[in-house]
């Protein structure tokens, strides 16, 4: 009885598993970020939740050729543009700036993925839709419910992390974060 009900254990584990981290990460790289993602209809979703309409307009026009055209062909270059813009929009707001940014995404298609990826590796439900964690200097989100909010709010995360020398307490560090968030488009 007991051997029955650990290799049925086992076996859910290893199915779990093997659903959890069936497709492999493809990565696309832009100036400050390594985006992680599944498929490509995960950037284009990732894409579209993405407004940069802070971009200064004197600069709108230098890059309208990839932001405003939604062809296929224009995906990559246009979501670099949108997810270092929101970075530097962050450290501009912060008034703290990196010397070398880099930080990991993964993009994970929706929350359920998320929670499941995080359970396996904590035991417990995602936070949120979206996390930073420090130790890997890395963002986990979920592409259907985030916004360039969001995105910015747990960059703010990285960047208050990886500037002072002691790690600041959580709740502070959401105070400017949250500040991010809601000054993002003024």
């Amino acid at each position: 009885m007991c051997f029955r009900v650990i290799s049925s254990f086992l076996i859910l584990f290893l199915f779990l598993n093997a659903l959890i981290f069936a497709e492999e990460w493809k990565t696309y790289k832009t100036s400050y970020s390594t985006i992680f993602y599944r498929t490509e209809e995960d950037l284009f979703k990732l894409d579209y939740k993405l407004d940069v309409n802070f971009i200064d307009s004197k600069y709108q026009g230098f890059f309208s050729h990839f932001l405003y055209r939604k062809r296929r062909e224009f995906l990559y270059p246009r979501l670099k543009v949108k997810v270092d813009a929101i970075l530097t929009r962050v450290q501009l707001l912060l008034d703290i700036y990196i010397s070398d940014p880099h930080i990991d995404v993964y993009a994970y298609p929706d929350r359920k993925e998320l929670d499941n990826a995080y359970y396996y590796l904590y035991g417990k439900r995602a936070p949120s839709i979206a996390y930073y964690e420090h130790e890997t200097k890395s963002i986990y989100l979920s592409v259907k419910d985030v916004s360039e909010g969001v995105l910015a709010h747990e960059m703010a995360h990285y960047v208050i992390s990886n500037y002072f020398v002691i790690v600041l307490p959580l709740k502070t560090q959401d105070v400017l974060a949250q500040y991010v968030d809601q000054h993002l488009i003024d």
